[in-house]
């Protein structure tokens, strides 16, 4: 919606708020605790809020990467649907997003894929072995067999690639209607 906005509404000091926004990518998740191991949780009772909770990088990259795609969908959409009584809401869900499946779709998986390969976030705020994620974990598994080529290491491997080209491929599909629909050559 923040893309949307950012992109297709022209409202005074737009490029600062822009601007602001953005800023929130500089702010480096791990000056807070457990939640940044966590897309967009939500902040608990017994914890206090900090600047990164509430600046949204995740979405601050998400406007970042949606904002130049929605210029290029034609203006004259969106003006018929408003002459027809449609509202910026009906706009956005009926003709804005169809029309962005596949950006959306590269986001996912640039965002799966994110979130699946951190291995430094865990490793700072998980403390016990146990409940380190497959990324955070491969290599102690490699210093605990001693063997770098050790059949553990090649499954752990595995595991962690199923589930990102899982999501490519469910994905993959709506890029490649996205640019069927377009009727962009290569």
């Amino acid at each position: 919606m923040a893309a949307y906005a950012f992109a297709r509404l022209r409202f005074p000091g737009r490029d600062l708020i822009f601007g602001i926004y953005l800023s929130s990518l500089m702010v480096p998740s791990q000056v807070d605790d457990y939640p940044p191991l966590y897309p967009d949780a939500p902040s608990g009772p017994d914890r206090q809020s900090s600047f990164a909770d509430s600046a949204g990088a995740d979405s601050a990259f998400g406007t970042f990467f949606l904002r130049p795609v929605l210029p290029d969908y034609p203006p004259e959409l969106e003006e018929a649907a408003i002459v027809d009584g449609a509202g910026l809401w009906r706009v956005l869900l009926v003709i804005i997003l169809p029309l962005s499946k596949p950006a959306l779709a590269s986001l996912a998986i640039f965002t799966f894929n994110y979130y699946w390969n951190d291995f430094f976030t865990p490793l700072i705020f998980l403390d016990s072995h146990k409940n380190f994620t497959i990324r955070s974990a491969s290599p102690i598994c490699r210093a605990s067999t001693g063997n770098p080529e050790s059949a553990v290491e090649m499954a752990g491997v595995c595991m962690a690639v199923l589930p990102i080209l899982a999501i490519f491929l469910v994905a993959n599909a709506y890029i490649v209607e996205g640019i069927t629909l377009t009727g962009l050559k290569g």
